[in-house]
């Protein structure tokens, strides 16, 4: 092989297999390796080697944003003192800019004097490319959604070009799927997998002997070791919102499941409008100690008619006629945004019976909700059903972690809206349940004097409102008592009636 293919570092064991199986037509590779094995340096020694053997060839390299991925490729390395791309392509075989650089912007690309080129780009970006692609490579994929990049997929396809995904592990998402091989699609793909354990330099030394395990065990938390080091897809994520209480959380097997005389249902919406709407059944009767999450019903977009089929086919199959239907007011007080929830209310009302109950909960502080979601879930005063269905329910509301501080690296305790499978609707339905059932524990844990401070503000603390005979109020004089200085503002809320 000419000199000018090889990088400017020697391979390691893994790095030359992931080259040989990557240069096949159709190849199809899944890598996932320790932190510092070198996974973009393989992802680029791959592009470049295709783009000089194959004259012509147009080579797309996509990140989670573009910023991220030009960072990765372009910025000064604090060893080097150069970009990284100069420590595996040669200059030499690259088109420089008008200006001497390398890197051209206007394309966001690099290109070849054979003609091809490599593209960067970012799942932020429109990466629609009107060409064939002769080759994908996807840094870490386990934070891009698949659906993301479907178009440039079908332009891989088109010119039976090659895919590789690199990714450390990510709890919950489709990378992780298709490296433990559970994707329709896994069978197409290699899958390559290097923990720090089994990791060598090129000379045969380990890269992370024992003692250095033994210290970065010591530096970092489990599920970032694991999950960065070990590779493992099993374990949640560090800033999981719910994960710990979610191992924590009591399990019911079905077998268990012996209905009482006094039945009760409750189902708990996060109202999508134009993306996925997420609805939880909860049961509980006198029998149990606590309520249960029974089942689950996920839609990409809204079709409120499936949702209610469902409720039906729930109480039936539950036999009862005692119904709690609970939907948020999360419209931050918004007159036109609670009138929306209104006329979703009473649309709903008219193909069920008089008697099921549907309520609007007002918007509450996030941070106290979660935390009293944790508390249900770790004393055991919520449980949720075994079996697969509860798996699955597990895996979904642990895949919604929270924001990072970009200076620190510690959780913001903000929800990363974009983190989940189905980004943060399956934690909010789960929160207005807990709101609605537990409302009571608002309460708990408070500091009278600051309650106190808080009741005598124009931020007062309203907690468990139930008015009867609320329901036939009209709906302006219902808003304009929602809109009152009492509730004006109030996050801190838990307001719940039967409207």
């Amino acid at each position: 092989m000419s000199k000018k293919l090889l990088p400017r570092f020697l391979l390691r064991d893994f790095q030359q297999y992931v080259m040989q199986q990557f240069l096949l037509p159709e190849a199809r590779i899944a890598l996932t390796a320790a932190r510092g094995a070198g996974k973009d340096f393989t992802g680029v020694m791959c592009a470049n080697t295709l783009a000089v053997c194959k004259p012509g060839s147009n080579i797309v390299y996509l990140g989670v944003s573009l910023k991220a991925v030009k960072k990765i490729l372009t910025a000064n390395d604090d060893k080097t003192g150069k970009p990284m791309f100069m420590g595996i392509i040669d200059t030499d075989l690259l088109k420089p800019t008008l200006a001497g650089d390398y890197f051209h912007r206007e394309m966001s690309c690099f290109k070849y004097k054979n003609g091809s080129i490599l593209y960067i780009a970012g799942s932020d970006q429109n990466s629609e490319l009107g060409t064939s692609v002769d080759a994908l490579i996807i840094t870490e994929s386990s934070r891009i959604p698949r659906e993301s990049w479907k178009y440039l997929k079908g332009n891989v396809n088109r010119a039976n070009g090659r895919i590789l995904e690199i990714s450390t592990p990510f709890y919950s998402s489709d990378f992780n799927e298709l490296i433990d091989g559970n994707l329709p699609e896994s069978q197409r793909y290699i899958k390559v997998r290097v923990p720090a354990n089994i990791l060598h330099n090129a000379d045969g030394s380990r890269v992370y002997p024992d003692d250095k395990l033994t210290m970065l065990r010591a530096e970092f938390d489990s599920s970032s070791f694991e999950q960065e080091y070990m590779c493992s897809t099993a374990v949640m994520n560090s800033f999981s919102v719910l994960g710990e209480s979610l191992l924590k959380a009591r399990r019911i097997p079905v077998s268990d499941f012996t209905l009482g005389q006094h039945r009760e249902l409750y189902f708990s919406f996060d109202l999508g409008q134009s993306d996925y709407t997420v609805m939880y059944t909860c049961y509980r009767d006198e029998k149990m100690d606590f309520p249960v999450i029974v089942n689950r019903m996920i839609k990409n977009q809204t079709n409120l008619s499936e949702f209610i089929e469902e409720i039906h086919n729930q109480v039936n199959k539950y036999s009862t006629h005692k119904v709690n239907i609970i939907l948020p007011f999360d419209a931050a007080h918004d007159i036109q945004g609670y009138s929306g929830k209104l006329n979703r209310k009473k649309e709903i009302e008219k193909h069920v019976p008089y008697n099921w109950r549907v309520n609007i909960i007002q918007r509450t502080d996030n941070i106290r909700l979660l935390q009293i979601t944790r508390r249900v879930l770790e004393t055991s005063r919520l449980g949720i059903i075994a079996g697969e269905l509860g798996d699955a329910i597990i895996k979904e509301l642990a895949s919604v972690n929270y924001k990072e501080n970009k200076i620190t690296g510690k959780p913001t305790m903000e929800v990363d809206k974009r983190s989940g499978i189905y980004e943060d609707h399956v934690i909010d339905s789960l929160k207005y349940l807990v709101a609605f059932i537990f409302g009571e524990m608002f309460e708990e844990g408070y500091d009278k004097n600051v309650r106190d401070k808080i009741m005598k503000s124009d931020v007062a603390r309203i907690t468990n409102v139930n008015i009867p005979g609320f329901r036939g109020r009209a709906v302006d004089n219902l808003i304009s008592e929602m809109m009152t200085s009492k509730l004006k503002g109030n996050s801190f809320s838990n307001f719940r009636g039967n409207f």
